[in-house]
């Protein structure tokens, strides 16, 4: 299942949409997609409608 993810790099906060799965019982990154700033998301999602 996917999730959001938070980094924040230099103060500055950007959002991934990432999927993870257990393999021998450690976490791996099964795939990252970037969203970008909490702004430039909000932007895209007043565009679509």
């Amino acid at each position: 299942m996917a999730h959001l993810y938070k980094k924040i790099i230099k103060g500055r906060t950007y959002w991934y949409l990432r999927e993870t799965h257990r393999v021998d019982g450690k976490v791996k990154l099964k795939w990252q997609k970037y969203l970008g700033t909490a702004d430039s998301i909000l932007a895209k999602l007043e565009k679509a409608e």
